[in-house]
């Protein structure tokens, strides 16, 4: 299977971010869990996370995603973080 068919079927969760002010309050797990809703009949989710970003990875975590792939970059990493949809068909 090729790199690209890990990703049939799937969606990526791009630039989730939440105001400083509304952090803390389950408001970026909420819209997690609705993307899952709206999207039922994808598998897979995916979200890239740079490696510094601890609270975006303890929230991937929480959500139940698994580290996919790690990407170097020049000053940074990327982590590519999946899960299977828990409101597929």
């Amino acid at each position: 299977i090729g790199g690209d068919m890990l990703y049939m079927k799937s969606i990526f969760l791009r630039h989730l971010s939440i105001h400083p002010l509304f952090r803390k309050l389950g408001i970026a797990s909420s819209l997690i869990k609705k993307a899952q809703k709206y999207y039922y009949n994808i598998s897979n989710i995916y979200m890239d996370i740079r490696s510094d970003n601890y609270a975006s990875l303890s929230l991937a975590e929480k959500e139940g995603f698994l580290v996919v792939q790690i990407k170097s970059k020049t000053n940074y990493n990327i982590v590519t973080v999946g899960k299977i949809n828990d409101f597929r068909n």
